[in-house]
């Protein structure tokens, strides 16, 4: 009989400190899987979209050495995800305008305090 497999989690957020304390909450749960920018973001999803959530901060960045595509933001980045993979967003942002935008894209509402817990306690109900 074969084992469950962990679920992965994909938190897209370029502001480290929150890797940390997500880390203290979600790694007993789920195998996270950390993207700074939009760019890494849709790499990882391209290579392996197998992720059961995405926490989703509303400002990410793409850094100098990364593509750049016309008129992407992170809330475009939402609209591939919800359009093109079926995996439960959770708006990250600080900026309840941009959770607000999120949320018009599919994310579950959420913010920079909730979301992490909103994923675990998703994370602990499947189990």
């Amino acid at each position: 009989m074969s084992q469950p497999q962990t679920p992965r989690v994909l938190i897209v957020e370029d502001d480290r400190s929150f890797h940390v304390l997500w880390k203290m909450i979600l790694e007993p749960h789920a195998k996270l899987v950390f993207a700074v920018s939009r760019y890494t973001a849709r790499k990882e999803l391209k290579a392996n979209p197998n992720f059961s959530h995405i926490i989703l901060d509303g400002c990410v960045p793409v850094f100098d050495n990364e593509p750049l595509r016309p008129h992407d933001t992170t809330i475009d980045l939402a609209h591939e995800i919800a359009e093109f993979y079926a995996i439960p967003m959770y708006a990250a942002s600080g900026s309840e305008h941009l959770n607000q935008k999120l949320v018009a894209e599919g994310c579950v509402a959420t913010n920079k305090d909730t979301a992490v817990y909103a994923v675990r306690d998703a994370l602990i109900a499947a189990q």
